[in-house]
């Protein structure tokens, strides 16, 4: 009996053996892509800051004339997306995209996808931290991938930092089965023959030429509780009347698991009123997110439209709205002058507890009094900017053109509330600056996307992974 029993043992602790070792075949621990010192992660998100990671694909991008763009994923299947219309040639200054700022990779390289939309992705490149205290001692440089309608529109005036694609926008890598998360670390091909995150290639002489081979590895998170299912946002902050009530605290943002736990993460600071013409929503869909980066999540309240130029008659018809942090908000407001303070298309989220009358306060950063390293640190801490869920690793657009896809749990797309969460319904259709119907009370974003989490990886995509 007793060898019997220890036989069993012995065989389920080499079944545990064979699986452990098959799990860490294709997860490993990530790490957070914010990117802000002084100031402190939300304790609220940690897990979600360090989740084990599932590797899904490779995006090989060759930044040559008639370049191949393709995909390699973990079932080992090499998928062609298109070509390079144009390559870049160099890096640009940032200093117009702030948010470029405040991510860098999942893995902690500082060359990471800064930003995914439907219109454009942007990725940026450093060599160290931001330090909000001394925020213009360096500026992010960064190169973006166009999509097809930007290089048949350019008329010869194109941008030397943007790699422009074959692929329309809305499809593939801007909003397809291929797009990248914010954060996802971006490498180049080394004249060693091995794959080193870009500030290797630069170190800091950002006038060398763009790399000719480059690559986007593409991972989703896994916290203790899964993946999440959905994002809401209360629309309200403490004071504010709605639908004849004035509202005793902030409205809460929350995060849903599949397990039901619900988490309230952050704080409503600012509602949303208003709808605004936010480029790119055109090849977005309705009810559909147009692009999240480590300073906004940006929603469609329009149907997919395609290139509409840049007349106003076609700027009137674009349609949506912002999620932005708090920090993010005041130094977009106070520093650069772009007004989304008390501008009715934004929805400003903080941690938890925190004053909306901050918002009012110019001050980007304020003096810490904490005992026994008293110093400066954001004015709102703990910080949002490039944090996980919202603002990094777990949205990507999806699908702009079929709302069925919604149904059969294959996609990414939000819903409304005008009854404080009892009934919900996809966003009317809302171009131009527009007040939003009816008051919404609650804003949800579903995850509703299935990429195969902690399925076996292929030995050749494993090979790939490594340098």
């Amino acid at each position: 009996m007793f060898f019997k029993n220890y036989l069993l043992i012995a065989v389920i602790f080499f079944i545990f053996l064979i699986s452990s070792s098959l799990v860490n075949a294709f997860e490993y621990k990530g790490l957070p892509a914010a990117n802000t010192i002084n100031a402190n992660l939300p304790e609220t998100v940690k897990n979600e800051n360090y989740p084990n990671l599932e590797p899904l694909y490779i995006i090989y991008i060759d930044n040559i004339e008639n370049g191949s763009i393709k995909k390699f994923n973990k079932f080992g299947e090499e998928i062609q997306l298109g070509t390079v219309l144009k390559p870049a040639v160099d890096l640009k200054n940032s200093n117009g995209f702030w948010a470029a700022h405040y991510v860098k990779a999942n893995n902690r390289s500082f060359s990471a996808v800064d930003a995914v939309g439907v219109n454009a992705i942007h990725c940026v490149v450093t060599t160290e931290n931001y330090d909000p205290i001394n925020y213009n001692k360096w500026s992010a440089m960064i190169f973006s991938l166009g999509v097809k309608e930007d290089y048949d529109h350019s008329g010869n005036n194109c941008n030397d930092s943007v790699i422009y694609t074959s692929i329309p926008g809305g499809t593939d890598l801007f909003g397809g089965d291929s797009a990248p998360f914010t954060g996802s670390p971006v490498e180049c091909l080394a004249p060693s023959n091995t794959w080193v995150s870009m500030e290797k290639y630069f170190g800091n002489d950002f006038s060398k030429p763009m790399p000719k081979y480059l690559r986007i590895i593409v991972s989703r998170p896994n916290t203790p509780l899964g993946f999440p299912d959905y994002f809401e946002f209360e629309n309200w902050s403490s004071g504010d009347v709605l639908q004849n009530q004035v509202m005793p605290a902030n409205g809460k943002v929350l995060v849903h698991y599949p397990n039901g736990e619900l988490l309230h993460i952050a704080d409503v600071v600012q509602r949303v009123l208003a709808t605004g013409r936010f480029i790119g929503s055109e090849y977005a869909g309705l009810s559909k997110l147009r692009a999240n980066h480590g300073g906004v999540i940006c929603l469609s309240t329009i149907p997919y439209l395609g290139y509409l130029g840049n007349s106003m008659v076609k700027h009137n018809q674009r349609g949506g709205f912002q999620i932005i942090p708090a920090n993010h908000a005041k130094f977009l407001e106070y520093k650069l002058k772009i007004d989304c303070i008390k501008k009715d298309q934004y929805m400003i989220i903080s941690y938890i507890g925190a004053d909306k009358k901050t918002l009012l306060d110019p001050n980007y950063v304020v003096t810490d009094n904490v005992v026994p390293t008293p110093g400066f640190t954001l004015s709102n801490s703990p910080f949002w900017e490039g944090v996980a869920p919202l603002f990094s690793s777990y949205l990507q657009p999806h699908k702009p053109n079929s709302w069925q896809a919604d149904i059969e749990g294959n996609d990414i797309y939000f819903v409304v509330s005008r009854d404080f969460g009892k009934t919900w319904q996809r966003s009317p259709e809302i171009h131009g600056i527009q007040p939003i119907p009816a008051n919404w009370t609650n804003i949800r974003i579903y995850l509703a996307y299935d990429r195969g989490l902690l399925a076996p990886s292929s030995s050749e995509f494993s090979k790939r992974l490594e340098p």
